[in-house]
Order: structure tokens, then C-alpha cells, then sequence
């Protein structure tokens, strides 16, 4: 009786690889291991086991689905393992060497970020390569391959590092002239321009080109590459100005209110910096207790607290996630000399609803509680969170 004829006209080698797409349905009806069945050779199989085959491969036919005969399932779900920040992951499933021998170019370039995520820059940088010299190049590959390069030069040899870079910027070159639509790789290469030296290939009006085309391209893009070319050249007011109207335009996106805080703290304008912070956690709700913490903590570090917690009247009226903002807006009350009230409720708060709290933060609210209890004429109270602070030290 004749196998699916889909199967038995092609050769060893192409049954071999077409397995590996589909051997773990076949190895769960077997109860062998992935590894086991890696090893296995189709040539030796028996009967039932080729007529398994055949069907699934009959099955993914019918149902026109290309994907499951060629590898690109298993590349997709290596792709959300990236996602999810699997890496060590997908870097075992290519143990076995005849794994990554079948594996697709998409599973391969799935296996070149995780080694990247992983810091294993120069595996990431061969596995590229050999994916480019086998002729699957793209704007992503070529993009991922020239970050890659850049991050293995770091971590060589001084002497090795002009040419890792050089290789770097051809790579991002080449990824923006394959598809000169592909804003990360027109960032990307805009980054290299502006942090590269002159000698290996760092231009400030090459960079400025990379800008003007992604603003062509995506307003936001254009915020994002104008206000990293202002931070870099130092032109802090004219950074403020493309992440203010960043945000006007995107007020929900995070990255930059956290872009234009750093322009802030490296300008040293903390006023601003504070008005930041609380303008992302008006806008951001999923962030806003961190925001809130941020912009107490820089208050008592250069105390100024008094505005702050008149401004956070409003922003604290509705109960925090985060017990460690309590603390905070007792610390500032605390440092205020004029909120009282306000720091006592606050860390009374904190004291009662962080579940494992750090025991210098609890020895710290204590004092501030008896220091905050004898301004508010409770003597009594202010010595009894004295001696708890002299128990935790």
C-alpha cells in the first residue's frame, strides 16, 4: 500500500527536515522526548510511524497551512518566547544540533535575539551572519545584526573595536537602504551617527538626515529621533521642546515623560522635573504610584516639600498601590515643618499596609511619627514610636 505520495517523493534529507517541524505531535503519541525524536532517522521508521507522518503532514496540507510543513510554527512561538522574555528558552530548544540544522531562518533569527538579550553578543553576531551569507537577508536581520556587532565591539579588545563598529554602521546602513520605512532601524542608525567618532563613520548632519526622515515618516517617530539629537548635541531647550509637544500629542505614552525627565535631571531643573512626575501620573494610571514615588523622593532629597504636598492633595485622594508612597508623604510632611496631620496619616498607613517592610524604613517613619506627634501636642504618642524606632535599631 502507497504512503501519502505527498511524503514519499521527496528525499531523505527534506523528510528529515519536514519532521522536525511536526515531531512533537508525533513524539506525544509515542512518549518519546523531543531530543529523543531529534535524533531520529526517517529512514529507519516504521510503517505506522510513516503513516502518522503522512497525516499530519496531509493535515497541515489541507488545511493550506504552509507554516507547519516548512518550520514556521515552531518560529513563531520561539518569537513570543522572545516576547515574554524567555530566552534561556529558546537557546535550549537549539541544544541539539540537528535541531538548528532543520531550524527555519525565522526560528534562527529568533535564536540570534535571544543570544543578544542574553549578552551573548558574538554568538548573536555569528548566527546573523550565517543567516545573511545564506542569502536570508532583510532590513530586520541586517538591523538586529548591526546592533549586535555594535555590543560584541564593546566587549572585545580595545584594538578589535573600530572594526566591530565598522561592520555595525554598514549593517544599519544596509537595513535602512533595504526598507526605508523601518524606523527602528533608521533610530538605530541615527544613535550610531550621533555616538560614533568622526573615524568610524559618527556624523552629526548624517544623523540630523536620519531625523528629518523619520519626522517624514511618523510624528512620533520624529519626537522621539529630534529630542534624542537635541539630548545628545546638549541643546536642552530645544529637547524640552520636542518631548513637550511629544506628550501633548501622546499624553498616555510613557517613554516620554521618562525621555524628558532625564533631560531635566541632566539640566539640573528640578522644579520641572518634580511637575513631570506628576504630570505622568495624572496621565499614566498603571504608573502612577511609581510616578508619585519618584517625584516625593526628589522633593525630601532637595526639600522641597512644602509645594509638593500641597500639589498631591488632589493626586492622593483616591488609595495608592504602592505602601512605599505613604512613606514619602510622610518623610515630605515630615521635612515641611507645616503638615503635621497629613505625615501622620501617611505613615501610619505605610506602617499598617506594607506587609514586609525594609526595618530601616520602619525605624525612620517611627522617628518622623514622634517627631510629627510632639508638633501635634501628643507627647505620649511621639515616646511610644521612639522607643518602637530604638527596638528596630
Amino acid at each position: 500500500m502507497e504512503l501519502n505520495p505527498l511524503f514519499t517523493r521527496i528525499s531523505r534529507k527534506d523528510k528529515q527536515t519536514l519532521f522536525a517541524g511536526i515531531r512533537r505531535p508525533i513524539g506525544h503519541i509515542f512518549g518519546k522526548s523531543d531530543r529523543e525524536l531529534a535524533k531520529q532517522d526517517v529512514a529507519k521508521m516504521n510503517r505506522l510511524q510513516l503513516y502518522l507522518i503522512s497525516f499530519f503532514l496531509l493535515a497541515a496540507t489541507l488545511a493550506g497551512n504552509a507554516d507547519a510543513l516548512n518550520g514556521e510554527l515552531d518560529a513563531r512561538q520561539l518569537q513570543a518566547f522572545i516576547a515574554e522574555g524567555r530566552f534561556q528558552q529558546v537557546i535550549e530548544y537549539f541544544e541539539d544540533e540537528s535541531v538548528l540544522e532543520t531550524a527555519s531562518p525565522a526560528a534562527q533569527f529568533a535564536l540570534s535575539q535571544a543570544y543578544y538579550y542574553t549578552e551573548a553578543y558574538k554568538k548573536s553576531v555569528e548566527r546573523l551572519s550565517a543567516l545573511i551569507d545564506d542569502g536570508f537577508e532583510s532590513s530586520a536581520i541586517q538591523n538586529w545584526y548591526g546592533k549586535a556587532l555594535v555590543q560584541a565591539g564593546l566587549k572585545s579588545n580595545v584594538l578589535k573595536r573600530p572594526f566591530f563598529a565598522r561592520r555595525a554602521r554598514k549593517a544599519l546602513e544596509r537595513a535602512v537602504e533595504l526598507d526605508s520605512t523601518n524606523t527602528v532601524a533608521r533610530q538605530d542608525l541615527l544613535k550610531y551617527y550621533l555616538l560614533a567618532p568622526g573615524f568610524l563613520g559618527g556624523d552629526d548632519n548624517k544623523a540630523l538626515q536620519q531625523a528629518e526622515a523619520l519626522r517624514a515618516l511618523n510624528s512620533w517617530e520624529g519626537f522621539k529621533a529630534y529630542g534624542t539629537l537635541y539630548f545628545h548635541r546638549k541643546e536642552y531647550a530645544s529637547a524640552e521642546r520636542e518631548l513637550l509637544a511629544a506628550i501633548d500629542s501622546y499624553p498616555a505614552d510613557i517613554q516620554f515623560y521618562e525621555f524628558l525627565s532625564e533631560i531635566y535631571r541632566e539640566a539640573q531643573e528640578f522644579d520641572k522635573l518634580i511637575n513631570t512626575y506628576l504630570q505622568a501620573a495624572r496621565h499614566i494610571p498603571e504608573a502612577r504610584s511609581s510616578f508619585l514615588l519618584l517625584a516625593l523622593e526628589l522633593a525630601v532629597e532637595i526639600n522641597q516639600c512644602d509645594n509638593l504636598l500641597q500639589s498631591l492633595a488632589a493626586e492622593t485622594a483616591t488609595p495608592l498601590n504602592d505602601p512605599q508612597v505613604y512613606y514619602y508623604i510622610g518623610l515630605a510632611a515630615y521635612h515641611s515643618q507645616t503638615e503635621a496631620d497629613t505625615g501622620i496619616r501617611s505613615l501610619q498607613k505605610f506602617l499598617r499596609e506594607t506587609t514586609s517592610p525594609d526595618p530601616s524604613m520602619s525605624m525612620k517613619a517611627h522617628l518622623a511619627l514622634s517627631d510629627l506627634y510632639l508638633r501635634a501636642g501628643a507627647p505620649k504618642k511621639a515616646a511610644f514610636h521612639r522607643q518602637l524606632a530604638e527596638d528596630i535599631h
